[in-house]
């Protein structure tokens, strides 16, 4: 996990911070723009661990932050956070146009996408359960072509199934020193 924390410091936490908070400025700025501007009000603030956000959205991500840097446990609401995530970037539905949609080649470029996937990754990792070479390289410095490699040379066992290897907790806990 050191490596984790290592690439994923509070510096790469602030810039993400910034990031989604002109990306919800922004949001705001239009949902305002199109709808009664009493619809959406922003002048609140959401306290965690002594921190200060101005969306509740921010506090989520803190949370997932922690939790995949190994500084707090899995949130309670896990499940809640990565699906609301997931519709604010991909529905957008109260939108006049899909002037927001983005592929997932560039979702996953993003911090956002990056902070996500990592989180996805390791609830996954927390529950032993199988992980594709993509994931396995979110959590080290191995990259997934790393991965693959490992295991057409058969120092990894995995499985494909569907065109995806799929590799089980007892082989890549030899890669994963969370």
């Amino acid at each position: 996990m050191s490596k984790l924390r290592n690439k994923l410091d509070k510096e790469w936490f602030e810039e993400l911070n910034e990031e989604v908070e002109g990306a919800l400025q922004q949001l705001l700025h239009d949902v305002k723009e199109f709808y009664d501007r009493s619809v959406v009000n922003s002048n609140f603030e959401y306290n965690e661990d002594e921190k200060w956000f101005d969306y509740p959205l921010q506090a989520d991500l803190y949370k997932l932050y922690k939790y995949i840097r190994g500084e707090k446990e899995k949130p309670d609401n896990f499940k809640e956070i990565i699906s609301r995530i997931k519709r604010l970037v991909w529905t957008n539905s109260f939108l006049p146009n899909k002037e927001y949609g983005i592929s997932w080649k560039d979702w996953e470029d993003t911090k956002l996408g990056k902070l996500t996937s990592i989180a996805m990754a390791k609830s996954k990792y927390d529950k032993q359960e199988v992980l594709t070479p993509k994931e396995i390289g979110l959590l080290t410095d191995v990259s997934a072509n790393a991965v693959r490699r490992r295991l057409y040379r058969e120092s990894i066992i995995g499985e494909k199934i569907g065109g995806e290897w799929e590799v089980k907790p007892e082989e890549y806990n030899k890669i994963i020193n969370l």
